[in-house]
């Protein structure tokens, strides 16, 4: 992942358009439409029909009005996903730091699964930059002030949330995939069975001999995964 910004890049364009730093459209603009119409549109959609069913000629029908007529508020797809992903990570349960940074990392760390479990579809949206849009930028700072009284310094603590962030992450893809049957561990544990030998692989003989990889959802990993990865924060000597 590049954080990088080229200029006028689509990130910047989404940027400027939802800390509106850009002015409405001068010409033409249809009555009640703004920019805020169109990523609500474009939210119904994607959570009703994945984010697949996301285009722009999609999002003029709701709106009832042409597509054309929508390039005035936002430019391109592009745009309008990035302008997407950031409302759905609008965290209405968003609490503030209690200075427990144990209970306030996982506290920020179920937020973005509930944020996951609502939007599936942002599971299918790339993340190409940086935090840079309003939500992104708050859930960021809720997530700093939560590990600020663990003493790290800012690399670290960037580092910590970024770890604890792709976990979640990648843990919803997961469970959506076991959900869904595209992840059959089942049968996967078989078929890796019929593929090594105890010779070469003994340590996974001997998980495969048990049921570790046979699970048919991922519920009981979360709170021991984020706990393994808090509780590393104290192993590198932090302050306890």
């Amino acid at each position: 992942m590049s954080d990088g910004l080229e200029p006028r890049d689509d990130r910047l364009i989404a940027a400027d358009l939802a800390w509106h730093r850009m002015d409405p459209p001068r010409r033409g603009p249809q009555r009640g439409l703004s920019v805020e119409r169109v990523v609500e549109a474009a939210l119904a959609i994607a959570d009703s029909e994945g984010i697949e069913g996301l285009s722009m000629g999609a999002v003029a029908a709701r709106l009832e009005t042409g597509p054309m007529t929508l390039y005035r508020y936002v430019p391109s797809k592009a745009v309008l996903t990035l302008l997407l992903a950031d409302r759905a990570q609008l965290a209405p349960n968003r609490s503030d730091p209690t200075g427990q940074w144990r209970d306030d990392l996982r506290s920020w760390s179920r937020t973005f699964r509930d944020i996951y479990d609502a939007h599936p579809w942002l599971l299918d949206v790339p993340i190409t930059g940086a935090p840079l849009l309003p939500n992104e930028v708050a859930n960021l700072e809720v997530g700093l002030r939560a590990i600020a009284p663990a003493g790290l310094d800012a690399p670290q603590s960037l580092l910590v949330l970024r770890s604890l962030a792709a976990f979640v992450r990648n843990e919803a893809i997961q469970r959506r995939s076991l959900a869904s049957g595209s992840l059959d561990m089942h049968a996967y544990a078989e078929a890796l069975t019929g593929l090594i030998n105890e010779a070469d692989h003994a340590t996974l003989c001997g998980i495969l001999a048990g049921d570790a990889l046979r699970v048919d959802d991922l519920e009981d990993d979360f709170e021991p995964g984020i706990a393994l990865l808090i509780d590393g924060i104290d192993a590198g000597g932090r302050p306890a």
